[in-house]
């Protein structure tokens, strides 16, 4: 509380020793905000992204914070938790895409077939984890969200199968 007096009062301070003080938390609400508000925007500014976000949490403009991730391909687990209690499901979905272009960018093709089935994208996460040659997961995905009798299932074990067969894993492709 000295240092604070000592702050706001200017009184007595060494300026060689003082340290800074951001006297920001002991201002007004109003003060705070507008502190928040240029935080924000310096860190967008400076592409930290992440930070800028979890302070749109805090501040409650989850919304708002949610479109400038989808703008910036920014979007995170975080915000999808928070999106999905707050936002509609329009702006929810858009969330969910983005932040599957971004998994697959980052070649993290069995997180964005998981992020595909949120979206009920069953078809295509097999697909593209098909292409991607994790047909393990593929299979795993197709028993347990297609019919037993589906001819994709049949169609992911045969392009395994001559996968394995191609690259001389005999035992494999049986």
């Amino acid at each position: 509380i000295l240092t604070l007096a000592k702050e706001l009062y200017a009184t007595n301070v060494d300026e060689k020793t003082a340290e800074p003080m951001v006297t920001g938390l002991y201002s007004s609400r109003d003060s705070f905000l507008s502190l928040v508000a240029m935080e924000r925007a310096t860190h967008t500014l400076e592409k930290h992204h992440h930070q800028a976000a979890m302070l749109g949490i805090w501040c409650g403009d989850v919304t708002t914070t949610l479109k400038t991730a989808i703008e910036t391909r920014t979007v995170t687990e975080t915000l999808l938790s928070a999106a999905a209690m707050v936002c509609g499901r329009d702006l929810y979905r858009a969330a969910v895409s983005c932040y599957v272009s971004q998994l697959k960018e980052s070649r993290d093709f069995v997180s964005a077939a998981t992020y595909m089935l949120l979206l009920n994208e069953v078809h295509s996460a097999i697909d593209m984890l098909v292409k991607e040659d994790c047909y393990r997961e593929a299979i795993a995905i197709a028993k347990l969200r297609l019919s037993p009798t589906h001819p994709k299932l049949l169609e992911i074990y045969r392009l395994w199968a001559g996968k394995q067969e191609r690259e001389m894993q005999l035992d494999s492709a049986v």
